[in-house]
């Protein structure tokens, strides 16, 4: 990590990335190993966007990347969600604070969920960086309703009972996805300041793949641009 570094700017598919591209002053690009970047200026901050992939496995390795490679001083993920707590709506907006990887169990060598070696089940993000990001969502043009708890990760799609689960170990989630308790770890290791949002596509039920495929297309690229240029321009 370099304290004069680039900003990171990660997301797992294209769509979650396409917007930012567009909206940026692109000097160089590239690939390889499942990993595309693009760099240059956006919103005034020199930036790298990346797509790494879906999983915890290739979110790991693309933060990762984006740190040996680059030297990013920040990194910032804008993405999508399954909504777990009833309170969301499709739409809305989650600033996650703190993440677990809800597949990780090591038991009883170590407690469930916790992160083998670093006795941490819960890693916190940056809390000025969680400032902006909620500020950024909250201003966008749809206005989504904007929350901040806890985002909890696992290498599956929920889509059916596997969302009653999660809440009765996770009472307070907010949402699920597949990168962010990964991402979580990565910059806890290398000391990287971050924040991920996640904006909710669908209600990780037996609806969740349709609502997420047509909110990805239709809807992601608009509201990542929004938010992560509006983080971009509070930023120092």
């Amino acid at each position: 990590m370099s304290a004069d570094g680039p900003i990171g700017l990660l997301g797992a598919m294209e769509p979650e990335v396409r917007g930012l591209v567009d909206a940026m002053d692109v000097a160089a690009s590239g690939r390889g190993a499942g990993f595309d970047y693009w760099q240059g200026t956006l919103a005034g901050q020199p930036c790298v966007v990346a797509r790494c992939g879906m999983g915890k496995v290739s979110a790991a390795a693309g933060v990762q990347r984006l740190i040996d490679q680059f030297s990013i001083s920040r990194l910032v993920v804008c993405g999508l969600a399954g909504g777990l707590n009833p309170s969301l709506d499709i739409g809305d907006v989650v600033v996650g604070d703190r993440f677990v990887q809800y597949d990780l169990d090591a038991s009883p060598i170590y407690p469930r969920f916790e992160a083998p070696g670093l006795g941490i089940s819960l890693f916190e993000a940056d809390r000025s960086l969680i400032e902006h990001a909620a500020a950024a969502a909250a201003a966008i043009a749809e206005a989504p309703r904007v929350q901040r708890g806890l985002i909890v990760t696992g290498d599956q799609f929920v889509k059916d009972g596997k969302r009653d689960e999660l809440l009765r170990d996770f009472p307070d989630a907010l949402c699920v996805e597949m990168e962010g308790g990964a991402i979580a770890q990565v910059c806890h290791l290398n000391d990287l300041p971050f924040v991920i949002v996640r904006v909710i596509s669908d209600r990780a039920d037996g609806a969740a793949p349709s609502d997420f495929k047509r909110f990805v297309n239709e809807v992601a690229p608009a509201y990542t641009v929004g938010i992560v240029s509006g983080l971009l321009r509070r930023l120092d």
